[in-house]
Order: C-alpha cells, then sequence, then structure tokens
C-alpha cells in the first residue's frame, strides 16, 4: 500500500484464526511497529488496548514514521488461546503525486463499476512510475507535464489514465467471472467486448502520449502508414484490399 509523505494513515486490520474466522484476541496480546526493510526499527512497538469484542482495529500512522520517503513493513500480531499470530503489510511512502486521475477515472474509462473493478486492483503510483520511465516520452519530462497546466497537463493526466486503464484490464481478463450478478441484473462479459477495450485503451495511451512526445507520434504514423501499404489481405467485410 502507499501512504504519502507525512500524511497519516488509517489501516484497517481484522484478527483471524487459523481456518480464517474472525477472532478475538487474548487480553493485552495485540501488538504493532514499523521497520525499514533493513530492520531498522521506524516505530517502535507498540501495545494498544482493545476492546473486550474486538475482532478488528485500526492501526493510526502519522510522522514521523510516515515523515520520509522510502518502504516500510508493518508488523502486528496477536495470540488466540495462546497462539501466535504474525502479519506484515508492506508500505511505500512515497511523494505526493502530480497527477489529478483517480481510481474511478480508470473506472470510468473502462465501464466499470467499483465492484468489478476495485480500487485495490488499480495501482496508479505503479502507472505513474511506468510511463514516467518510460522510453515512449522520449525528453519529455513527466513531473515537468502534470505541473505545467493546461493541455500538457492534461495530456499527461491522460496518459497514466489510459496506461493504468490498461493494466487494469489485464487484470480483469483474468479475475473477472465472465457472467455475474450486479445490482440483482445478470451481466455478461464476452471476450471479444475485453478485447477490443484493450485496444481502445492503448489506442488513446498513445494518442495522449504522441501528443506529449512528437517524435513518438511521427513514428507511430510511420508504422501505420508502413502496415497499410504491406497488409493487403482484403477487408472481411467488404472483399476490398487495405491498400
Amino acid at each position: 500500500m502507499y501512504i504519502t509523505v507525512s500524511d497519516t494513515a488509517n489501516i484497517p486490520v481484522e484478527f483471524k484464526g487459523s481456518q480464517g474466522q474472525l477472532v478475538v484476541p487474548d487480553t493485552g496480546t495485540f501488538t504493532y511497529g514499523v521497520t525499514q526493510l533493513d530492520g531498522t526499527v521506524t516505530l517502535a512497538t507498540q501495545t494498544p488496548t482493545l476492546g473486550a469484542a474486538d475482532t478488528e482495529t485500526v492501526i493510526t500512522l502519522a510522522t514521523p514514521t510516515t515523515g520520509a520517503e522510502g518502504t516500510f513493513v508493518l508488523k502486528y500480531q496477536y495470540d488466540v488461546n495462546s497462539t501466535t499470530y504474525t502479519n506484515r503489510i508492506t508500505i511505500m511512502v512515497v511523494a505526493a503525486p502530480k497527477y489529478i486521475i483517480t481510481e474511478n477515472d480508470v473506472r470510468n474509462s473502462v465501464g466499470a463499476t467499483d465492484l468489478v473493478l476495485p480500487d485495490e486492483m488499480i495501482d496508479l503510483h505503479q502507472t505513474y512510475l511506468t510511463v514516467k520511465n518510460s522510453t515512449d516520452l522520449g525528453t519529455t519530462d513527466l513531473d515537468a507535464a502534470l505541473v505545467g497546466g493546461g493541455y500538457t497537463a492534461q495530456l499527461a493526466n491522460q496518459a497514466i489514465r489510459y496506461a493504468a486503464a490498461c493494466s487494469a484490464l489485464e487484470i480483469m481478463s483474468l479475475t473477472l467471472i465472465k457472467t455475474h450478478t450486479e445490482d440483482n441484473i445478470s451481466v455478461t462479459h464476452f471476450e471479444a467486448d475485453m478485447n477490443a477495450l484493450k485496444d481502445k485503451m492503448r489506442g488513446k495511451y498513445y494518442e495522449a502520449v504522441g501528443a506529449l512526445n512528437p517524435a513518438l507520434d511521427a513514428e507511430l504514423r510511420s508504422v501505420t502508414a508502413l502496415f497499410l501499404v504491406v497488409n493487403p489481405d482484403p477487408d472481411v467485410f467488404t472483399g476490398e484490399s487495405a491498400t
């Protein structure tokens, strides 16, 4: 999970037993702490008091724990009938994002609800890093484009939006049940629909990136023109040659 530098994060956790059932920890056994990946302690072990029937709680992390960028491990543990259960959550503290795209924007792009495409299936920060370091941008600085305002900032945000949509669709194609019920309505998803949507999102991505990087735009146009020249196969509907 990601936390923005200096933000306060409220992390819900559940207490589960050996069969995955919710349980109430033994009194006084719930503890948590935060370390860096090399084992350096960032937050010393805490022993909060739980309610007598609590099967879940919220762990709050704030500065100085979240005061600098880095990757940390939140470790929490508890006993149930003297058996110790240990859980770890990896946390990446990152700089405040410069993009304004949200998970809802990505869902709207592919026409999905949060039931089909929940937030945890959309990794905007990873997508931002991927686009930022992509050769597609050439010499274009994504961060500068994002904060530059106007049309350039819009293009930069759209590049992240549609790249995230492409990634989300890849996950959806693996996890989505072809037919499911949404709001008491049976919805069926066809593979052809998914493939067409992937192609559309890729096209939108390259449209945005090509506008940010004219050299890539010229290259894409060149490849498209080459495809039209060397692909004489007739159109399956009209019977006419592509050339």
